[in-house]
């Protein structure tokens, strides 16, 4: 017997477009930190380009707790 995670391929209950709902509510979300430019969105993908280690965990932090504010999980 299989026991193992499955993942979804598909939407239920028609949803449409989610793919560019997911896209313009994580930018509404991280929005201070994209306009400042330190975090890009691509898809799915979350980059924070920083030029120090010190400044790269600050805004980590940052990011997990506007993150945990809107009670967003990731794997």
């Amino acid at each position: 017997m299989n026991k193992s995670l499955f993942e979804l391929k598909m939407m239920y209950f028609e949803l449409y477009n989610s793919l560019e709902t997911f896209h313009r509510m994580m930018n509404g979300i991280f929005w201070e930190l994209l306009h400042s430019r330190v975090l890009a969105n691509y898809m799915d993908n979350f980059i924070i380009s920083t030029k120090t280690k010190k400044e790269l965990k600050e805004k980590t932090i940052q990011f997990s707790k506007i993150a945990e504010k809107q009670y967003l999980c990731f794997k």
